[in-house]
């Protein structure tokens, strides 16, 4: 798989860390975009990332 951008693919692989973080340490068996992914949200921003659904 190839991103466009080496920025979409750190995107990626972070919101993809979220989803691990929720089933990891929160025990969501759901892990989806739900409050608990979206309180990330500034974290990324800071960090000059978009954390979106897709």
């Amino acid at each position: 798989c190839k991103f466009p951008t080496w920025k979409e693919f750190i995107e990626t692989l972070a919101h993809e860390m979220v989803h691990l973080y929720q089933m990891a340490w929160l025990k969501d068996p759901y892990s989806n975009h739900n409050a608990n992914f979206f309180a990330w949200k500034n974290k990324f921003k800071l960090a000059g990332l978009n954390l979106s659904r897709c």
